[in-house]
């Protein structure tokens, strides 16, 4: 009974552990992301969504500088808040919801990241899930 007691509590500490983890790489995520900051971003990206943030970094170091300034601006003053983390739906999955705070809109807005063990790491594998 006691080996079975300390394999559940272990399973509960791993799994908060595990929860922690994942809800750390989303903050950091979140914060290069809505900074423009896609290269620190990509680093907490699968491959391919890596790649797609690329594409978009590319796409706003082409628009005229007023412009890029602007966004950059404006992105830097939202807030983001984690709201839960989801972690026993999936096995290796997480779902993470997240607000983004604005000064206009106060409430927030709630979005989601789904996140997946890839080679022992979480990785963003996919923004704005429902």
């Amino acid at each position: 009974m006691k080996k079975l007691w300390v394999m559940v509590v272990f399973l509960v500490l791993s799994c908060n552990s595990a929860d922690k983890k994942a809800e750390q790489i989303a903050i950091q995520f979140l914060d290069a992301y809505f900074k423009i900051d896609y290269n620190t971003a990509a680093g907490f990206c699968s491959t391919e969504l890596a790649e797609e943030l690329g594409s978009s970094l590319k796409s706003i170091e082409s628009l005229e500088d007023g412009i890029r300034d602007m966004i950059i601006k404006q992105t830097s003053e939202l807030k983001t808040q984690i709201v839960s983390v989801d972690s026993e739906s999936r096995k290796d999955t997480v779902i993470v919801a997240y607000k983004v705070l604005l000064p206009d809109f106060p409430n927030g807005i709630e979005n989601k990241l789904l996140l997946s063990k890839i080679e022992k790491e979480w990785k963003i594998v996919e923004l704005g899930i429902r």
